[in-house]
């Protein structure tokens, strides 16, 4: 054991391991816990305030004969 402690002790910097630490996160600003910060990001798709001047295309027999066309390889 003594051995090796002598290698380990005569040996360069550059030669030894490297060790790397991780830093805190501190930003708490917003009051969002930076560990859930990544689930609260995306609030979800866009939503129309209105839907009443949304229409639709065609009758219900031609969108599914369009989708029906759209579905085939």
């Amino acid at each position: 054991m003594d051995k090796i402690k002598n290698i380990v002790q005569n040996t360069d910097k550059k030669d030894q391991e490297k060790q790397f630490t991780t830093q805190p996160v501190e930003n708490q600003s917003q009051g969002v816990d930076p560990k859930f910060a990544a689930h609260q990001a995306n609030p979800g798709p866009a939503m129309p305030q209105d839907f009443s001047n949304i229409k639709e295309e065609g009758t219900k027999e031609e969108r599914r004969a369009k989708a029906a066309s759209l579905n085939q390889k």
